[in-house]
C-alpha cells in the first residue's frame, strides 16, 4: 500500500475514533433558557402566550416555513391547550400540561421522531415590565445526541426572537378578551 493512501486512512481512522468519542461525550439530556425583560406587565405577555391560536402571529418558528399548517385542539389555553403543525421538515405538537395564570406555562412538545420535549414559559413582573424565562428540555437517544452540539444556540436564538416577537405583538395588540380569542383564526390555520 503506499505512504500517501496509508496516511489517508490513518487520517479516517482517527476522525472517526473523534466521532465516537463526542457521541458518547455528548449529553443525552439537554436544557436550555432564554430570560428576557419585556415592556409589558405579565397578565398582556400571558394573555397571547397563554393562547396557542396567537403562537403563530410571535414565535420565530412560524416564520422559519412558509409551508407550515397549523390545526388546533377543542381548547387552546389553559392545561390541555392543544396545536398542531405540518411542514417541509415534519410535523409536531405542542400541549399545555401546567397553567398557572400571568405566571407559568408549561407544555410538552413532539416534532418528527424526537422523543418529546419538556419547556415552560415563567412571567415574572419587575416593575412596569415582565422578565420571561422560556425553558426547553430534552432527552436525546441515539444519533439525535450529536444534535446536543447545536441545541442551545439554535433554541436560545429561536426563543430570543420569539420574546422580542411577543412582546411587540403584545404592544399591537391588547389584551383580548376571551369570546374573541376562542373564534380568532390566524392565516394558514385550520
Amino acid at each position: 500500500m503506499p505512504k500517501a493512501a496509508r496516511i489517508v486512512l490513518i487520517v479516517l481512522g482517527v476522525l472517526l475514533l473523534v466521532l465516537v468519542g463526542a457521541y458518547f461525550a455528548m449529553p443525552s439530556h439537554v436544557s436550555t433558557s432564554v430570560t428576557k425583560t419585556l415592556n409589558a406587565p405579565p397578565e398582556a405577555l400571558f394573555s397571547h402566550a397563554g393562547n396557542l391560536r396567537t403562537w403563530q402571529a410571535w414565535t420565530s418558528w412560524a416564520n422559519a416555513d412558509p409551508t407550515l399548517t397549523w390545526t388546533y385542539g377543542e381548547t387552546t389555553s389553559g392545561v390541555g391547550g392543544r396545536m398542531q403543525w405540518a411542514g417541509k421538515d415534519g410535523k409536531g405538537s405542542l400541549t399545555f400540561t401546567e397553567v398557572v395564570p400571568n405566571e407559568k406555562l408549561a407544555f410538552t412538545m413532539t416534532f418528527g421522531d424526537f422523543k418529546p420535549t419538556k419547556g415552560s414559559m415563567v412571567f415574572t413582573p419587575k416593575g412596569a415590565q415582565t422578565e420571561v424565562t422560556w425553558t426547553l428540555e430534552a432527552d436525546l437517544e441515539g444519533a439525535y445526541r450529536l444534535a446536543a452540539l447545536v441545541f442551545d444556540s439554535a433554541i436560545q436564538e429561536d426563543f430570543t426572537k420569539g420574546l422580542s416577537a411577543l412582546e411587540t405583538y403584545t404592544t399591537d395588540n391588547p389584551i383580548p378578551d376571551k369570546a374573541s380569542l376562542e373564534t380568532q383564526t390566524p392565516p394558514g390555520s385550520n
